[in-house]
C-alpha cells in the first residue's frame, strides 16, 4: 500500500515504522522531537535578553513585540490543538507564522536569542567610542537622496 502524504517533508506518519515526521528534507536540519516547547523555552529566553537592552531602543521593540506575538500563538495553538505533542499543533504553528517548517522556526528563533544576547554585549545604543568625522556619511545620503529621484 502507498503512503499518500500531502508533501514529502510533511506526513504524519511513516509508513514503516509508524513514526512522525522523518525528514525536514533540509540538509543538515534535522527533525526536531519536541519544536513547541523549545520554542517556548527560547522565545522566555529572548524575552529576558531582551529585557535587559535599554527600553527604548527600536531593536528591543521590535523583537519584543514580533516574539511575545510567536509566543502567544505558540501556546494558543498547544492549547487549541491537544497540547505541545500535537502534531496539529506544529502545524498550526506553521500555518500561522508562515516562516516553513517548524524546524526552521526554532532555528530563526535560536538566531534571534543569540543576536539579543550580542547585543549586550555590543551594547550599540552606547555613544561611538570615536566620533565620525565630519559628514562621513554625506556621500551616502546624497546617493540614496538621487536614487530616489
Amino acid at each position: 500500500m502507498l503512503h499518500n502524504c500531502a508533501t514529502v517533508r510533511r506526513c504524519s506518519s511513516d509508513p514503516l515504522t509508524g513514526a512522525g515526521k522523518v525528514t525536514t528534507g533540509i540538509a543538515g536540519l534535522p527533525v526536531h522531537s519536541r519544536p513547541l516547547p523549545e520554542l517556548k523555552l527560547i522565545y522566555a529566553e529572548t524575552l529576558e535578553a531582551l529585557s535587559q537592552l535599554p527600553a527604548g531602543t527600536a531593536y528591543r521593540q521590535a523583537a519584543e513585540a514580533i516574539t511575545r506575538h510567536r509566543l502567544e500563538l505558540v501556546e494558543r495553538s498547544s492549547a487549541q490543538h491537544g497540547g505541545d505533542e500535537s502534531e496539529r499543533a506544529v502545524e498550526a504553528v506553521e500555518r500561522e507564522l508562515a516562516l516553513g517548517q517548524i524546524e526552521e522556526i526554532v532555528d530563526m528563533a535560536d538566531g534571534e536569542l543569540e543576536l539579543a544576547r550580542k547585543f549586550l554585549v555590543w551594547k550599540p545604543w552606547e555613544e561611538l567610542v570615536e566620533k565620525p568625522a565630519a559628514n562621513q556619511w554625506q556621500y551616502f545620503a546624497r546617493r540614496a537622496l538621487a536614487l530616489t529621484r
